[in-house]
């Protein structure tokens, strides 16, 4: 899959505390950097609210159909 163009995002699911996708991270950020694609970190427990989830899922939706009209 090509990691380039207007439709190119990530999204990492994790849960907190210490996983072995804290590795990932790192990675995902400076492909992010490097080829301007969003990448959405998202990190779940047991504290973690349905409204808060969805409001950050809208928001990386929205600024991914924003980067497909400007292009």
């Amino acid at each position: 899959m090509p990691i380039s163009g207007a439709s190119a995002s990530r999204a990492l699911f994790k849960s907190a505390g210490c996983t072995p996708e804290i590795d990932v991270m790192p990675v995902l950020q400076r492909l992010s950097r490097d080829y301007h694609i969003p990448v959405l970190f998202l990190t779940f427990d047991t504290q973690t609210s349905d409204a808060g989830l969805d409001t950050r899922l809208e928001a990386f939706y929205d600024m991914i159909a924003m980067r497909k009209v400007r292009s």
